[in-house]
């Protein structure tokens, strides 16, 4: 809706990296549909993260984390909804400094299938808009990104 919450998010992730030195690993679960636009935004406002979008084949992403556990390996990981429940024992895994959801009308089914165990230091919901925030989203959002 063009209220800047992805560009936000990449400056905040960006302010964290260089003024608190936390690189991450970070962890972006967003709708299929943009994960190619949240890749190009950081990497044209945020050149200096590593980014990993984590998407393709069974086959192709097992190939894809297999060096996902060294240190630096990526600063953050773009993945989708459906991808994040498929693989959640992988990312159950991994520590994540910060877990951004966008569009979190999404976070319904998201938390009931297994969203709310990943490993995170720090959690953020990104609602759709104000416009469209309704009592039962921002509950979920709440209820997945606060305990």
């Amino acid at each position: 809706m063009g209220l800047g919450k992805t560009l936000m998010t990449i400056s905040m992730l960006a302010w964290l990296a260089c003024e608190r030195g936390i690189w991450g690993p970070h962890l972006i679960v967003v709708p299929t549909s943009v994960m190619v636009n949240w890749e190009m935004e950081i990497k044209k406002f945020a050149p200096a993260f590593k980014i990993l979008t984590y998407f393709g084949t069974q086959k192709e992403r097992r190939l894809k984390r297999t060096g996902w556990s060294k240190t630096n390996a990526f600063h953050i990981c773009i993945t989708s909804y459906k991808l994040v429940i498929q693989d959640q024992a992988a990312f159950r895994r991994k520590k994540w400094k910060y877990l951004v959801l966008d569009e979190a009308h999404h976070i319904k089914n998201f938390a009931r299938n297994g969203g709310r165990r990943c490993s995170t230091s720090t959690r953020s919901g990104g609602c759709c808009s104000p416009a469209r925030r309704c009592r039962t989203t921002s509950w979920s959002c709440g209820r997945c990104c606060t305990f």
